[in-house]
């Protein structure tokens, strides 16, 4: 069987599917850290910690490709991940990229500890985003058109299940 099948395997009723993404730094931003992505039925929670970021609110997406071979830029992880070819918005708005996370905040520690519950992004199926990278942006996500004005990316990872 192909990865592509592996990927589009749907939970059976009541199981849990957990992903990890691993943050290393783009550049020499410093910037590190782990989420974790467990799926629950329909919703999926993200959580985690990263650290190295400037205090205030920084971008947090997915993005399309989980290349993670450019360390200078972070550029080949493509754009945001969007299949349903959607403009991009807030977390909690239906008409977003998938992709779309909004921001986390860094408290002035340098310290962002992720909490957040999502039901469009998906560990499983046509739409999982198993296999893409997470990237964290040097600036805040002004959910401005094409993809928020959040600046260089400082920290990216691949998101493997567990």
């Amino acid at each position: 069987e192909n990865a592509a099948d592996v990927l589009a395997v749907e939970p059976q009723p009541g199981e849990t599917i957990v992903a990890v993404c691993r943050l290393e730094e783009i550049g020499s931003s410093g910037v590190t850290g782990t989420i974790r992505f467990t799926q629950d039925g329909d919703s999926v929670t993200v959580e985690g910690e990263v650290s190295g970021l400037e205090p205030g609110k920084h971008g947090f997406h997915v993005h399309q490709e989980g290349d993670l071979s450019d360390k200078e830029t972070g550029k080949s992880a493509g754009g945001h991940f969007n299949p349903t070819r959607q403009e991009h918005g807030r977390p909690g708005e239906r008409q977003r990229h998938i992709g779309d996370l909004g921001n986390i905040q860094v408290n002035d520690d340098g310290v962002a500890e992720v909490n957040m519950t999502d039901d469009v992004i998906s560990l499983s199926g046509e739409h999982s985003i198993v296999g893409k990278a997470l990237v964290i942006h040097a600036k805040e996500d002004k959910f401005t058109q094409p993809s928020g004005d959040a600046g260089d990316r400082v920290a990216f990872g691949l998101i493997e299940k567990e």
